[in-house]
């Protein structure tokens, strides 16, 4: 009943949407093959009437697709909305894709999200990750705040096989030696000098754990002791620096590439 009716509201609004996005790749690709002012009169009204070549205008395959799919998707909404009995989305109504936007335009550009229990974060809803994952709407900007150990490996300026290597290698160091790097980054010697400039600072930060029965995630309270962290070893400035230096060290000493590693060691 209710259900199947909300399913296929959302599908009619979706259908709008995706009209709306084809409609605007139509009217982008026809502005890129409009006259401008530099052009002069006689070039703009030649191209007002037969095209911009002097001929009479041809649309491309592509503009042509996009124009068979906006009929489609009209012909869609209007089946739908007639069927079932629904009010059918206008370009100035708000709709599930973020309300009314410039210009009597429906805004595609803010995901539909809701606020989450006990987090005060603003999470995508199923259909808000649809309309990400095809592109309707782009995901807004996110802080990450939990374990800085943890950090999503980044893009194409990190190596992932490299970086997840390193962290399980300084996961066991930290294991195993945490406390003696605690005690020695709380000395007020040489070595906990040293060990203030190697050791990665305490901090602390909240992890979220999820709930067996399906409800709200919990915010847990975290702290991180001085530990080692080989992380910035994992990208490949790192790695064009730290080769551009052994080789400068191999010239300059004369040395092996062996003996160059250890001379920056």
């Amino acid at each position: 009943g209710n259900m199947f009716r909300q399913t296929v509201s959302d599908i009619v609004s979706q259908a709008f949407t995706a009209q709306n996005v084809a409609q605007d790749t139509v009217v982008d690709s026809s502005n890129k093959d409009t006259p401008t002012a530099q052009s002069g009169l006689i070039a703009s009204l030649v191209a007002a009437f037969f095209g911009p070549g002097g001929k009479p205008a041809e649309d491309s395959p592509e503009i042509e697709d996009f124009k068979k799919t906006i009929f489609y998707l009209k012909q869609a909404v209007n089946s739908l909305t007639t069927v079932f009995d629904l009010k059918a989305p206008t370009e100035d109504s708000p709709s599930r894709f973020g309300g009314g936007g410039v210009g009597g335009r429906t805004s595609v550009n803010t995901p539909e999200m809701v606020s989450d229990h006990g987090t005060e974060c603003q999470v995508l809803t199923p259909h808000g990750r649809w309309q990400v994952l095809h592109g309707v709407a782009k995901p807004p900007d996110c802080k990450y705040e939990g374990d800085p150990d943890l950090l999503p490996i980044g893009g194409e300026t990190e190596i992932v096989w490299l970086v997840r290597a390193l962290y399980k290698l300084t996961a066991r160091l930290n294991r195993d030696f945490g406390e003696h790097f605690a005690a020695l980054y709380q000395e007020d010697s040489v070595g906990g000098e040293v060990a203030r400039m190697v050791l990665a600072e305490p901090c602390s930060f909240y992890r979220l754990e999820k709930r067996i029965d399906g409800g709200p995630p919990s915010r847990i309270y975290s702290t991180h002791q001085p530990r080692l962290s080989f992380r910035f070893m994992g990208s490949w400035k790192f790695l064009v620096h730290f080769s551009f230096a052994i080789l400068v060290c191999a010239f300059i000493f004369s040395a092996n590439l062996p003996g160059a590693v250890l001379l920056l060691a």
